[in-house]
């Protein structure tokens, strides 16, 4: 019975989203939207996706972050590497990591994309 249910629901849910492209009446439309929307409302039930935001127990914690200026933060661990001694974050074994990724995207991509970027 339920996999009827899950089956009646998917193709309402494809049926809903293609009627709100495809119908010209916004009336119409607006009433595919709603079909489509009842139908995912279904396809959660039937998965056990209830929302869990009606049964959520705890306190939600949201850290503060600073404002700081990235390239600023950088540059001082840069010149704090220096003045101490202390090896960096990243290393230059990164950096040719990074070097040789963005120097094979570039030839995947070929000369279209070369000509994309000098046009911009």
């Amino acid at each position: 019975m339920s996999a009827v249910l899950f089956f009646l629901a998917a193709t309402g849910a494809i049926a809903g989203a293609v009627g709100v492209v495809l119908l010209r009446d916004p009336f119409y439309s607006v009433l595919a939207l709603v079909g489509h929307l009842v139908s995912l409302a279904l396809l959660f039930l039937l998965l056990r996706s209830e929302f869990i935001a009606a049964v959520r127990d705890g306190d939600i914690v949201i850290p503060r972050l600073e404002p700081l200026e990235p390239l600023r933060e950088q540059l001082a661990h840069f010149i704090e590497c220096i003045v101490t001694g202390k090896p960096p974050l990243t290393s230059a074994e990164d950096g040719v990591a990074i070097v040789r990724v963005l120097e094979w995207a570039e030839r995947e991509l070929g000369p279209a994309a070369r000509a994309e970027t000098t046009q911009a």
